[in-house]
């Protein structure tokens, strides 16, 4: 039988192995044969390399972010800078305005400081000198106002029964009873608290003003007078009898009526009581009023 002379080709440790296919039916050459297939078999046994890194370096995240960022570093810069600038110049400006706000309020607090005094100057000017007849205010002590004369009439007795001296004093299509006046708004409170009455009694403030048209010079004049002499006692709460009987031989053709009012309520009458006072000069004022109305 004729040898087989085909030969395959192996690899054996990394090069390549030609080896014939022969093989022989004997024992010892089929043995001979397998060791040789054996061994080319063992070999051509390789052990496969494992795979290993090809860097030993380790992979971070962060590098690579800031890599990627690194182009808008610029940017990110001026805005955080933006951010800063503005922050401070906002607070800057909260403080300046804080500031500003108290400076008004301090200048506000002393204007209206400054106000007060000049509207005490003014009040003391007035008590020294003149009243000025366009109007200046009182304070008077209500039992009411009505719509009707005859309701205010019926209340008017109420209070006369106390012991209260009680007028009506029409203005304005209303009937306002009165009880007294006095010239602040202190002494209004004191002297309601001294007087002992079981029907209520209110505070309020009173404007006093004299309608100068049609009025002559000399008329003019003495009205003057009669206002001040009057704002003066209702200031003190003290009747100047020889002042008024000046003002009532001083007085004009035109209001001799008034002198029996100036007669009856501060001249002959006591006017112990500050309550009977203010009452008094109340309705003196009161009469002033009317008999400029009849005149004209």
């Amino acid at each position: 039988m004729k040898k087989d002379k085909r030969k395959i080709t192996v690899w054996k440790n990394g090069q390549q192995v030609k080896l014939s296919m022969y093989s022989s039916k004997n024992n010892d050459t089929t043995g001979e044969t397998e060791n040789e297939e054996a061994a080319t078999l063992t070999d051509t046994e390789e052990e496969v390399p494992s795979y290993g890194r090809l860097s030993n370096k380790k992979f971070f995240v962060y590098p690579l972010f800031f890599k990627k960022i690194k182009p808008m570093k610029p940017l990110i810069i001026a805005i955080a800078s933006a951010f800063i600038i503005g922050t401070l110049l906002g607070i800057t400006l909260i403080r300046m305005f804080v500031t500003i706000d108290e400076d008004r309020q301090a200048n506000s607090e002393l204007n209206n400081a400054g106000v007060t005094e000049t509207s005490r100057e003014q009040e003391r000017k007035e008590l020294d000198g003149h009243a000025n007849l366009q109007g200046f205010d009182i304070f008077v002590l209500q039992g009411g106002v009505f719509s009707e004369a005859g309701n205010a009439q019926t209340w008017q007795k109420k209070f006369q029964e106390e012991g209260l001296p009680a007028m009506i004093w029409e203005k304005e299509k209303q009937y306002f009873l009165l009880i007294s006046a006095v010239a602040s708004k202190e002494k209004a409170e004191q002297l309601k608290k001294d007087i002992t009455s079981k029907l209520d009694i209110y505070i309020k403030k009173w404007r006093i003003h004299v309608d100068e048209e049609g009025l002559k010079k000399e008329e003019r004049s003495w009205m003057q007078t009669f206002a001040d002499v009057w704002r003066k006692d209702m200031q003190q709460q003290k009747i100047s009898k020889e002042q008024w009987e000046s003002t009532k031989k001083t007085i004009p053709k035109r209001f001799q009526s008034l002198g029996n009012a100036i007669n009856q309520h501060v001249i002959e009458e006591r006017n112990d009581e500050a309550v009977d006072l203010g009452a008094n000069l109340l309705t003196l004022w009161y009469e002033l009023i009317h008999e400029l109305k009849r005149e004209k």
